[in-house]
């Protein structure tokens, strides 16, 4: 029961009606907490997914307290993998209150704890490059993009929905710097490997949306 309310929840906020999400979400955490115990793996994703959830609601303090209960957890339990896009995630919702330069901070510990060649790395730049777009550091807004793009194309042949979400991503914070050319350029891409995808594959991906990577 449990599940099909969490999946719910994550068909609700793919269509964007996160009102919706948030209580069927609380239902999923309610039955994860009794079924499995506070300190379980179901209920830091549960935790997380709510965090994204408050965000997209605007609600960024409740966001960051279901990110930093899900971090204990995760922490206790050893997952440094999740935790680390735990750390990312939290980073976004510090970007959208406008916290540019704490984010900044953050994602300068986090690339330290990466592998050099992985999906993730690219992650951390393109979340970098947005704090650095907020405060027009275009300059160096645009490497951490070009670092980011280095890392996903020798992953691009994967077509995994991380690699095409963020590429949509990067072509984005490309446009909010005015860079159009290159903006169409990367959701040409996103577009063609989106085309390789599984449907099931290219619904799940919405992870760097903001809810995937909760329920994986």
């Amino acid at each position: 029961m449990g599940a099909s309310y969490k999946n719910l929840a994550v068909a609700y906020a793919v269509v964007s009606d996160f009102k919706e999400a948030l209580s069927l979400c609380l239902k999923a955490l309610q039955i994860s907490e009794i079924c499995y115990g506070l300190d379980s793996v179901e209920v830091a994703r549960d935790r997380q997914l709510l965090s994204v959830i408050y965000a997209r609601l605007d609600e960024n303090d409740k966001a960051l307290e279901r990110n930093e209960l899900a971090r204990g957890t995760l922490r206790s339990l050893d997952l440094e993998t999740k935790l680390l896009e735990l750390e990312i995630e939290t980073t976004n919702i510090r970007i959208s209150m406008g916290s540019d330069g704490e984010a900044i901070e953050i994602l300068k510990i986090v690339i330290q704890r990466v592998e050099k060649e992985s999906e993730m790395r690219a992650f951390v730049f393109v979340s970098m490059a947005k704090a650095l777009c907020c405060q027009e550091k275009f300059g160096q807004a645009k490497r951490c993009l070009e670092i980011a793009c280095g890392v996903l194309d020798k992953k691009d042949s994967v077509s995994s929905s991380k690699v095409y979400e963020t590429y949509a991503e990067i072509s984005m914070i490309h446009e909010m710097m005015n860079e159009f050319e290159t903006a169409l350029s990367l959701m040409k891409r996103t577009l063609t490997i989106v085309g390789r995808l599984p449907s099931s594959s290219t619904c799940r991906g919405a992870s760097r949306q903001g809810w995937g990577g909760c329920f994986s």
